[in-house]
C-alpha cells in the first residue's frame, strides 16, 4: 500500500482527508505523479486502479468516478463488467494502438507516413481504436455520440468530453478517467496520432487514385 501512503500524504499537504477526496482531486494527483514525480507511464495507468482499491478498503466513496451530468450524480448502469476488467479492455486496445504506431515508424520530413506502410485503412484508423473503446466504456457514449465528436469536443485540460446532443441524447459535459486524458494527449501532441491518422488518410487516398 505504498501508493495510499504517498496519496494520503499528498492529501495531507492540501489540507485534505481521504473522506474529502473528489474526483479532481484525484485528477490533480495523477497529474503530480506524472508531472512532478515523473513516473513512468505503467505506474501513472496504475494510479487509478489503485485508488479505486483503497477508495473500497477505507469504505469510501469510489471518488476515481466522477460522473457528474449538469451537477446531479447519474444512476449507475448495471454492473456487466468489473472495474478491473474495463481497465483491462481499454489497456488492450491501448497496447495494440501503440504496437501499430510502433511498426508504422515516424513521419517523414514532409509530414507523411514511411512509404509502404500507409496502405490499408486500418493503418491509420487504428490508432484512435482505444479512444474509442474509452469513451464507450468509461462515459457510456452511444455510437451515434462517437461520431459527431470533433477533436474540440475533449477538453484535456479541463478533463472532459463534451459530447453532442443526439434525437435519444442531451448534450452533455463528461469527466474522463485519468488514463484517457494521457491517452488524448498522446494522440493530440504534435507527431501524435491525430497527425499520423492524417497523414495516413491522405496517403492512403493518394495510393487508391
Amino acid at each position: 500500500m505504498r501508493l495510499a501512503g504517498r496519496w494520503e500524504g499528498w492529501l495531507r499537504e492540501r489540507g485534505l482527508g481521504p473522506a474529502e477526496a473528489t474526483y479532481a482531486e484525484v485528477m490533480a494527483y495523477v497529474g503530480y505523479v506524472a508531472e512532478v514525480e515523473r513516473r513512468c507511464r505503467g505506474d501513472v495507468r496504475r494510479v487509478l486502479p489503485c485508488l479505486r482499491h483503497y477508495f473500497r478498503w477505507r469504505g469510501l466513496p469510489d471518488a476515481t468516478l466522477g460522473e457528474r451530468v449538469r451537477g446531479r450524480q447519474v444512476a449507475p448502469a448495471p454492473v456487466l463488467l468489473t472495474a478491473e476488467e474495463l481497465d483491462a479492455v481499454y489497456e488492450a486496445f491501448v497496447a495494440a494502438d501503440e504496437r501499430r504506431v510502433a511498426a508504422r515508424g515516424p513521419l517523414d520530413a514532409r509530414g507523411a507516413p514511411p512509404r509502404g506502410r500507409a496502405s490499408g485503412r486500418a493503418s491509420f484508423y487504428g490508432v484512435t481504436d482505444a479512444l474509442v473503446v474509452g469513451l464507450a466504456a468509461y462515459q457510456g457514449l452511444a455510437r451515434g455520440e462517437v461520431e459527431r465528436l470533433a477533436v474540440g469536443d475533449v477538453d484535456v485540460a479541463a478533463g472532459v468530453v463534451r459530447a453532442p446532443g443526439t434525437r435519444e441524447r442531451l448534450a452533455r459535459e463528461i469527466p474522463l478517467a485519468g488514463h484517457q486524458v494521457l491517452t488524448w494527449q498522446g494522440y493530440l501532441a504534435p507527431g501524435g496520432g491525430r497527425e499520423r491518422a492524417m497523414a495516413g488518410a491522405l496517403a492512403y487516398r493518394a495510393e487508391s487514385g
